[in-house]
């Protein structure tokens, strides 16, 4: 199991209509309950300053400057076979993000995300950057469609297995047949690049994840039941990699 216990706290500037400032702290500590996969254990701080402007319409366009660091203090410990044994996994960091926001109507909203970071550390060094670009479209009051491209280059170290680049397509359809009664299907395509270390060859793995459906009923006013159902072909030229699953999860979300 992985823990993750996330503090953030803020303070937005709004001298006018249009335009805001928001300031933001955050920390993410990470905690893995497997001794195999302490040393991934991490802290991150981080501090971030902005600027923002909304329309009449409701449209933002932003820009976003973050600072922070992120400790590993287990790290001395064996690391899963993804991670290299050698170099420290700490690191600081600054990221400049450009977002928007886009109200092309009423019924269609259009979102764009857009990072380059630069990361100063010895296994964790260097730049790069993440994208997004998703599209939601309320084809009738009872339904909704969101479809999207993710690009990410996570920091070694930050998942046990470590892809240095990942791509996520995803499209999601939702039906509000009841009042109480929330209706869902949905499809996402994954594709993942590892890079080479003295453990193993660098290797591609793709995962194709259909969801024929999702259920949530909102019992109470704080209380929701939820049914998943999840289908997954995952291919890699690792045997123990390479598999289908079948998943069907029940949960049970109380608001207090």
């Amino acid at each position: 199991m992985v823990t993750e216990e996330e503090t953030t706290g803020g303070l937005v500037i709004t001298p006018g209509n249009n335009w805001s400032f928001p300031l933001t702290l955050r920390r993410l500590d990470q905690a893995h309950s497997n001794d195999s996969q302490e040393a991934l254990d991490y802290t991150d701080e981080e501090a971030s300053v902005g600027t923002r402007y909304t329309s009449a319409r409701g449209s933002t366009i932003g820009l976003k400057v973050i600072n922070g660091q992120r400790e590993y203090p287990h790290q001395d410990r064996v690391r899963p076979e993804d991670i290299p044994e050698s170099g420290d996994l700490d690191f600081d960091y600054t990221t400049v993000e450009f977002e928007t926001n886009w109200v092309v109507s009423p019924k269609t909203q259009l979102e764009s995300r857009l990072g380059m970071f630069d990361r100063d550390g010895e296994a964790n060094d260097g730049t790069g950057g993440y994208a997004l670009l998703e599209g939601r479209w309320a084809a009738t009051y009872k339904t909704h469609v969101t479809t999207g491209f993710e690009y990410t280059e996570p920091a070694i170290g930050e998942t046990s297995d470590s892809a240095s680049e990942i791509q996520r397509f995803y499209l999601d359809l939702e039906w509000q047949a009841t009042p109480k009664i929330l209706l869902g299907t949905g499809y996402a395509w994954l594709h993942y690049e590892f890079d080479a270390n003295p453990q193993r060859d660098a290797r591609s793995e793709r995962i194709h994840k259909f969801t024929p459906l999702t259920a949530r009923y909102q019992a109470t006013d704080t209380l929701e039941l939820n049914l998943r159902t999840v289908w997954l072909d995952r291919s890699s030229p690792l045997d123990e990699r390479e598999f289908d699953a079948s998943i069907v999860s029940l949960g049970l979300d109380l608001t207090l």
